[in-house]
């Protein structure tokens, strides 16, 4: 069989329990693929943002699938070569007010960072939050915003 291209997910399946960071088994395993030739590419549900450390390191990955297949983004010349399937913004502020004031952890993902209500932000311990949210909050690349998300 000669395969040209591995399309990898991360959530549940390449990440390690944390679902931050690669094993250096898989990471071995994707360095090898890309010395056979077979193009590489992570495919996921979360903003390019919120790629593990390792991936956003490896400049081997050259296209990268986030937003579960809404943005594709080209690495080498960091354009977003197909975007689509997105809600609008009318659509994304309606689903928004439909958590307002239940103090349930929301977030708005737009071209490839995640938004949060400032007050969220600032009691994220307060919300069940998947370990990878609270290491992109620790690491600061979240954008806090004031007032609420859907007159974002």
């Amino acid at each position: 069989m000669n395969i040209k291209v591995l399309l990898f997910d991360f959530d549940g399946t390449t990440l390690q329990r944390d679902q931050v960071f690669i094993s250096s088994r898989n990471m071995h395993a994707l360095r090898e693929a890309v010395k056979k030739g077979i193009i590489c590419i992570p495919c996921t549900g979360r903003s390019a943002d919120m790629f593990p450390p390792q991936i956003a390191k490896e400049k081997d990955f050259r296209y990268w699938v986030s937003a579960s297949g809404c943005r594709v983004i080209d690495r080498q010349t960091d354009q977003v070569i197909y975007k689509g399937g997105c809600f609008t913004p009318e659509q994304a502020a309606q689903i928004c007010r439909m958590y307002e004031g239940q103090h349930i952890y929301s977030e708005i993902a737009a071209e490839g960072k995640l938004y949060f209500e400032r007050d969220v932000n600032d009691a994220l311990h307060r919300y069940p939050v998947p370990h990878h949210h609270v290491w992109y909050v620790l690491t600061g690349r979240q954008i806090p915003i004031d007032g609420k998300l859907s007159d974002f």
